[in-house]
């Protein structure tokens, strides 16, 4: 897992999220509810179907989301989902991938890629 906060233009300010860690998934992926805090509506996404292990859902994919995870700030494309029961994914497209990952003893590590 991993701390990582979303800028929410509702609330003009930083809302953490503990999130998983997910190598597997191209995306950063939230339910519905965070989409609410972010003041992110669904007529700014794009509808898509996507799948994974729960299965064949709609995804609704936004382009633009302001993610800080420790001291840096990324501008990540990210999906809602419509359940609550799904924990927030952190993914790798523009996320994950921007730092070198380690995970060893139960702690996960990123730091800046330095090439």
């Amino acid at each position: 897992i991993a701390q990582a906060a979303l800028y929410s233009a509702v609330f003009q300010r930083w809302l953490a999220y503990t999130m998983v860690v997910d190598t597997g998934a191209d995306y950063c992926v939230f339910p519905a509810s965070v989409a609410l805090d972010l003041g992110i509506a669904w007529r700014q996404c794009e509808r898509h179907t996507a799948s994974g292990i729960g299965g064949q859902q709609t995804l609704f994919f936004h382009r633009g989301l302001r993610l800080r995870l420790g001291s840096r700030e990324l501008l990540v494309p990210v999906g809602f989902v419509e359940r609550e029961n799904l924990p927030p994914l952190l993914g790798r497209y523009r996320c994950v991938d921007a730092f070198d990952l380690r995970l060893y003893k139960f702690r996960t590590t990123f730091v800046t890629h330095s090439g």
